[in-house]
């Protein structure tokens, strides 16, 4: 009779990747629990390798949002080095023809920093990616999303959100990782989400 004993599904951390397809592969193979404690596990190196894994595995605006009349949910997690501040929410719906969203975070950040709200689109400059874009407001609130508000009104909003879009890649099926830029610069924040299966 065999002793060996099942271990726990394993995904690979980033920096033990050269490349995208086995840490992909595992990703798409594993439960959404498996997958989100995989992503809570992850600190400011393992992520910033993720997004440089995942350099020019494409992703389209359309994929954060395929239909309409539904909100997609990303489990969220940034290199930011306190949970209260690095574990979040990522919201998207299609609504006036738009792909929007926004961050849904803790009280305390909510109440200083506001929602950030976003619009999505493909990448203009290179092809494959998608910006998470807080510098544009949808022209139209989801019905389940907070109310509309700008990112560049208020002082904690500006610091957090003004001037900024996300540029993001695929990483698996329910993956994606991004990078944070102001005007063009980095700011150092990078982020992933594990989508929700949708039943």
């Amino acid at each position: 009779m065999s002793t060996d004993l099942a271990l726990p599904f394993q995904i690979p951390l980033p920096l033990a990747c050269d490349t995208l397809a086995p840490l992909s592969a595992a990703l798409n193979a594993a439960t959404h629990e498996e997958r989100v404690s995989w992503l809570r596990g992850l600190g400011t190196f393992q992520i910033r390798k993720l997004y440089r894994l995942a350099q020019g595995s494409p992703l389209f605006a359309d994929e954060l949002a395929p239909e309409p009349g539904t909100e997609y949910i990303g489990e969220g997690k940034n290199a930011l080095p306190l949970p209260v501040l690095s574990d979040f929410q990522k919201r998207f719906a299609r609504v006036g023809g738009q792909i929007a969203g926004y961050n849904k975070t803790g009280k305390l950040a909510t109440t200083f920093a506001g929602p950030g709200h976003f619009t999505v689109t493909n990448s203009p400059d290179v092809p494959g990616e998608v910006w998470i874009d807080y510098r544009t407001v949808a022209q139209e609130r989801y019905p389940t999303f907070p109310a509309l508000s700008s990112s560049d009104q208020g002082f904690w909003p500006k610091v957090v959100y003004g001037g900024m879009v996300d540029i993001c890649r695929r990483v698996s099926q329910h993956v994606v990782v991004g990078d944070s830029f102001v005007n063009g610069k980095p700011k150092h924040v990078p982020f992933a989400l594990v989508f929700h299966p949708i039943p």
